[in-house]
């Protein structure tokens, strides 16, 4: 069996960050979605109030389930699966398209709280994801 090349490190580990946030971030949504009030600075991040907290419940359930493939396939990625490879490709634009979409909306819809954590991890998250993405499609061929 050939030896394969050693993914990237800085990806991998970019994975299982994005997932732990994430989950951590779809958490939240799901404990806020059902009444379980959160402290001040996570609800003020995520929504003016409880009521629209409410309305995040199917995404927070999307967003766990993110966060959860993404620390999956991080992992794995460190034992060089081609199939981990595939995933990452999956959870990176799954990622960029809801860090996207969340960062045109708080743009869209002012006041903008730069002091709001998931903001500010949406903006990262958008941002690596595609370089990621791009990355993994360039080496892709190291993986087969």
């Amino acid at each position: 069996m050939a030896d394969k090349k050693q993914s990237s490190t800085i990806l991998n580990l970019l994975l299982i960050i994005f997932g732990a946030l994430f989950l951590l971030e779809g958490v939240v949504g799901v404990l806020a979605s059902f009444g379980i009030l959160m402290p001040a600075w996570l609800l003020s991040s995520l929504a003016a109030t409880v009521e629209a907290q409410a309305l995040l419940g199917g995404a927070a359930f999307m967003t766990t389930a993110l966060g959860i493939w993404a620390l999956i396939c991080g992992i794995a990625m460190f034992f060089e699966e081609e199939w981990a490879m595939g995933q990452a490709l999956v959870i990176l634009s799954l990622i960029a398209i809801n860090s996207i979409v969340a960062t045109v909306g708080a743009f869209t819809h002012p006041p903008i709280v730069w002091s709001s954590i998931p903001f500010w991890i949406n903006i990262v998250a958008a941002i690596l994801s595609v370089i990621g993405f791009i990355y993994l499609l360039i080496t892709s061929k190291r993986y087969h």
